[in-house]
């Protein structure tokens, strides 16, 4: 199991919801998907911070937040997925979303 794995697995556990779910949530970026089971004072600390642009940027700019950054995007990929890296989200594998139509 790589580390992103086992982040995974991890984050999962403690949101009370499995990991196949929480990397659809991620994937999608449906915070509220992900938010659901959280109990209501984390859920409000992360919602704030979500709602405050100056703290994303702060966050962003950490250190840990950089390197946390690096370590992700250098983990491979799930195993189980076929889709490449750098292939358009939420676009089927294969279509160009560029392409004109006939």
């Amino acid at each position: 199991m790589n580390s992103m794995e086992k982040l995974l697995q991890t984050a999962s556990a403690r949101l009370g919801m499995s990991p196949d779910k929480l990397m659809g949530a991620l994937e999608k970026g449906n915070m509220n998907d992900i938010l659901v089971n959280m109990n209501p004072a984390d859920k409000q600390k992360i919602k704030s911070v979500l709602e405050n642009g100056s703290a994303i940027e702060t966050l962003m700019k950490s250190p840990a937040a950089a390197q946390m950054m690096s370590r992700m995007n250098s983990a491979p990929r799930n195993a189980q997925s076929n889709v490449p890296r750098n292939a358009p989200r939420n676009t089927p594998q294969g279509l160009n979303p560029q392409a004109k139509t006939k």
